[in-house]
């Protein structure tokens, strides 16, 4: 989470014959699913249009939402600025901006989002957030700060601003529904991406929905002053990173999340979402069952499953059913929702006890969600 990339809301994948000849508003990469050389041309005529109006704030913000997107479609690899003449990192568009538009919301909002989870950008970003609250996006890196501030009132806050603007899709809030009540009461659930964190935090603030749950991504786990007082209020001592670098950071995913799963002791049960890549718990495999949308840690053995009365009470599934075509955010939910077939796969061991209408629901969630 280099930058937060919530994908709530997202347009179709096309490169038009336009969007190579004029600039074009820009949203976030995975929201637009463009592809790495549109996000090169675009930050190459946004540039032109700085040329133009040097103090023109949108301008700005279009250029270094463009780097960003490119950025980040070349997999966050340093070298993207090599691609294109008019590529650059966040902190020289930053450096720029100082000169050409100092004080300027669109320089405080760079300024405090471009470190990501980076608790130290807060300043700027309680500025910009002070200016223009409702700006759109800006309340996805708020919360990010809050969470690696550890401020729980400034959190809830964004996350209410956030439910109330109405700017994200209920098929994600379903997703995250499904996701939160798969954990068991009082449980810890490690996410890893935006879409499997940003929402379940929305729920628990927004709706007070399962706010027994602590929802830790393991991206924050990366900064000392996020992790040092996570671990400690589990009991765990702090895990120090030889280095942490762009190209290092699958690698410190690996090894902080291993420390995680193999020193607590504590009684809360472990949770792990579908979501986070498998590399983070391999050598846990042989301790991991299915529970809901997550696998579920468990040293002494597998606990009681009650993925049937998940699936028959629990579960919401109306918004899987909906055309997706109609669906904004259809490319991306589609790629979320085969997730769920790790749950749906356990149900057949159910198989004798399910209705036969039930399997028919069943089967017809797996063709969806498999396509």
């Amino acid at each position: 989470m280099r930058q937060v990339l919530f994908y709530f809301l997202l347009s179709p994948i096309f490169l038009s014959a336009q969007s190579l000849t004029e600039a074009e508003a820009q949203i976030s990469f995975a929201k637009e699913s463009r592809s790495h050389d549109y996000y090169v041309k675009q930050a190459a005529l946004w540039w032109q249009e700085i040329e133009k109006s040097p103090y023109d704030e949108m301008a700005w913000w279009n250029y270094y939402r463009a780097c960003r997107n490119a950025e980040g479609s070349a997999g966050w690899n340093p070298d993207f600025v090599n691609h294109g003449p008019h590529l650059r990192v966040g902190s020289d568009i930053v450096d720029l901006m100082e000169d050409a538009i100092p004080g300027t919301f669109i320089y405080h909002y760079v300024k405090g989002s471009t470190g990501g989870v980076d608790p130290q950008a807060g300043e700027h970003l309680l500025k910009a957030y002070e200016m223009n609250p409702d700006f759109p996006g800006l309340l996805a890196p708020l919360v990010t700060y809050s969470i690696s501030t550890h401020n729980e009132t400034l959190r809830k806050e964004a996350n209410m601003r956030w439910y109330r603007s109405g700017d994200y899709s209920v098929a994600w809030l379903d997703f995250a529904y499904n996701l939160l009540q798969s954990v068991e009461p009082n449980g810890i659930l490690l996410t890893q991406g935006d879409n499997d964190s940003y929402p379940l935090w929305m729920l628990q603030d927004a709706l007070g929905i399962r706010t027994d749950v602590q929802v830790i991504n393991i991206d924050f786990l990366l900064f000392a002053e996020f992790q040092e007082p996570t671990f400690a209020k589990l009991g765990l001592k702090p895990f120090k990173f030889e280095k942490i670098e762009i190209g290092e950071f699958a690698k410190n995913w690996q090894n902080v999340s291993s420390y995680f799963l193999d020193q607590y002791s504590g009684e809360r049960p472990l949770h792990i979402s579908f979501t986070v890549n498998k590399a983070n718990y391999q050598d846990f495999k042989d301790q991991l069952y299915v529970r809901g949308f997550t696998y579920r840690i468990s040293k002494e053995g597998e606990a009681k499953n009650r993925n049937l009365k998940l699936f028959r009470e629990v579960f919401r599934w109306d918004s899987v059913f909906q055309e997706m075509e109609l669906n904004p955010s259809a490319a991306r939910l589609k790629e979320m929702q085969r997730h769920y077939a790790l749950f749906l796969e356990s149900l057949k061991s159910f198989s004798s006890e399910l209705a036969p209408w039930e399997m028919q629901k069943i089967e017809a969630l797996e063709k969806i969600t498999r396509k």
